[in-house]
């Protein structure tokens, strides 16, 4: 119970605090509750054995007797010494409050990232694995500070004579540290397999070709954790003071933090030198960075910082030798893992950009094709039923010749300059509805409005620049209609809904438009009353709606034909004029 006893207060209280600060509820407020009370048993049970007798009331003095060593033993190699102390000292580290505080915030993550919100990775899946090594990074402070903790113990203790005493020389006992490293590396490589899992589950459309790529970064993140354990080591054989550990967290993190946002561009090649990559902010597809150097270089000074925490109890040849042999592969991997883009994947990437039609296929339905990325077949089969409904509802030749054609999640400026150089001319004469394709469910609300305002023209007079405004126009009111086809009641009632008084941070501030990082930025503006109006003719039988605006078409999606005509031609009341349009929001 004693070793239980600071990992539960460390867990409890990152847990309880993140659950108060939360207001308690859900799975936090849950998550917490069970650690609480698994801390408050802990407690009381340790209360009684601290007042149970050292010694049984009924123990009596026995005679002594003469110890004689077994005949022909020898003394144990280091190796097998360093192995068994690393047994012992890896269930001190695990029973660290330091560690317990890792372990809580990797629950944490798990449950906020992993359950609350794993639906937000649905955009893009293969972005999951890039953020593994961010995700390590707070139980790899913890475990530099547990390390250092674990290793300057007898200091601490004042039991340094007592250890003095002993037949192991302190390099020994130094590599039993270091060998302690398996445990939180373990925890680094297996935490974002079941983080993975857990976001895979709740995603509605898994897409993307996993490559080397994907699979290398849970064991980059696992040497992130090995590294923390060398690293923590090492200050306590050259720096055995309280502060030092948590001064080199949070230097380690600023200056992570400093090269991962280097430069202008997310694409910038410095930032590979960080431990603490940022979350792409491109499509991966169109990235291309040298993955295997960057790995090859955290592995570089995982080496340094290892050999440096031996060097100071060791005085062999080998050690200026390892020492050297791996800052001549850091500083090899740095180089390597800074330099351009290959020409090679610059002509691919520009390829992906300039002839999409090459590189896509198109799933047809209606007049209108959807068309992806081979590797996101799914998404495009996906799309293809969720604009389905209404691609029904509009007469024939209103989508035609139109493609819903899956976009590029990234701006011109952002690529790397060997694939910007590459990219021929835009046309301009297409008649294309770039996506950002995803199976989230505002991606499809957003599907479903981009195709409905196609079918009535509206896209037709904007661009990115302009915001086209659709307010009194009987079109937009249909586009809503059009887009209610393919919702549940619930939806279409979010869709339909205007709060004037939602600040930019209210949950209705990108109604009617969907959450513009999924749906794109908005495109056209509603007036309130349009809102209303769209209510009431989505609530209409849907029979007679479709046979009104089958019969003039043209008519009814005219930009001089007011929502009043409208409602009168389908007889329904007219609304009450209520002021405010809805507003424009970008991610």
């Amino acid at each position: 119970m004693r070793r239980l006893g600071p990992p539960l207060a460390g867990m409890g209280g990152v847990i309880g605090f993140i659950a108060l600060a939360s207001g308690g509820g859900g799975a936090i407020g849950g998550l917490g509750g069970i650690v609480l009370i698994g801390g408050i048993i802990w407690f009381a049970l340790s209360w009684v054995n601290q007042r149970r007798p050292a010694v049984p009331d009924d123990w009596r003095h026995s005679d002594a007797f003469a110890y004689r060593p077994t005949a022909g033993h020898e003394p144990s190699s280091p190796t097998k010494v360093a192995r068994a102390l690393a047994r012992i000292e890896t269930k001190e580290l695990a029973s660290s409050a330091s560690f317990g505080v890792g372990i809580g915030l990797l629950l944490l993550i798990i449950v906020l990232l992993g359950l609350v919100w794993g639906s937000d990775f649905a955009d893009e899946p293969l972005a999951i694995p890039e953020m593994f090594p961010i995700y390590v990074h707070p139980l790899a402070g913890m475990v530099i500070v547990a390390s250092h903790r674990a290793r300057t113990r007898s200091t601490r203790d004042g039991t340094q004579e007592l250890f003095d005493s002993c037949p192991v020389e302190e390099s020994t006992r130094t590599s039993g540290h270091l060998l302690t490293a398996w445990l939180p590396g373990l925890i680094g490589f297996v935490f974002p397999l079941v983080f993975a899992a857990l976001i895979l589950s709740k995603l509605t459309v898994v897409h993307g070709a996993i490559g080397a790529r994907q699979v290398a970064l849970p064991f980059g993140a696992a040497v992130l954790c090995f590294g923390a354990a060398a690293l923590g080591t090492a200050l306590a054989r050259w720096a055995p003071w309280t502060p030092i550990p948590i001064a080199a967290v949070v230097l380690v993190g600023v200056a992570s933090i400093n090269l991962a946002t280097a430069g202008d561009r997310t694409t910038e090649p410095i930032r590979q030198l960080s431990t603490w990559l940022t979350e792409p902010e491109v499509d991966l597809r169109f990235t291309a960075p040298h993955w295997a150097a960057h790995h090859l270089w955290i592995l570089a000074l995982v080496g340094i910082v290892t050999v440096v925490a031996l060097a100071r109890d060791v005085r062999r040849i080998w050690v200026p030798i390892s020492l050297a042999a791996f800052a001549l592969l850091a500083t090899v991997s740095a180089i390597a893992a800074t330099r351009p883009i290959d020409p090679a994947d610059a002509e691919r990437i520009a390829a992906l950009i300039n002839h999409p039609d090459d590189h896509q296929r198109c799933v047809e339905t209606g007049e209108v094709r959807v068309c992806a990325y081979k590797s996101s077949d799914a998404v495009a089969q996906h799309l293809a039923k969720v604009v389905d409904p209404v691609t029904e509802a509009v007469p024939p030749g209103a989508l035609a010749g139109w493609t819903i054609r899956q976009g590029f999640d990234i701006a011109i400026e952002q690529l790397d300059p060997e694939v910007r150089n590459r990219l021929a001319p835009s046309s301009a004469d297409q008649r294309v509805i770039p996506l950002v394709m995803s199976g989230h469910s505002e991606a499809d609300q957003g599907a479903l409005l981009w195709a409905a305002l196609t079918a009535v023209g509206a896209t037709e007079q904007r661009s990115d620049a302009l915001v086209l405004s659709l307010e009194g126009e009987a079109r937009g009111v249909i586009a809503l209609w059009l887009a209610a086809r393919g919702v549940d009641e619930r939806a279409a009632l979010a869709m339909t809904t205007f709060n004037s008084g939602a600040d930019t941070t209210g949950a209705n501030y990108y109604r009617p438009w969907p959450d513009s990082c999924y749906a794109g930025p908005t495109p056209v503006i509603w007036a309130a009353t349009d809102l209303d109006s769209a209510r009431l003719l989505i609530a209409a039988p849907d029979d007679r709606i479709h046979e009104l605006l089958q019969s003039d078409w043209s008519h009814w999606t005219n930009r001089r034909t007011s929502t009043a005509e409208l409602l009168e031609a389908a007889g329904l009341d007219p609304v009450a004029n209520r002021p405010g349009r809805t507003r424009t929001a970008e991610c």
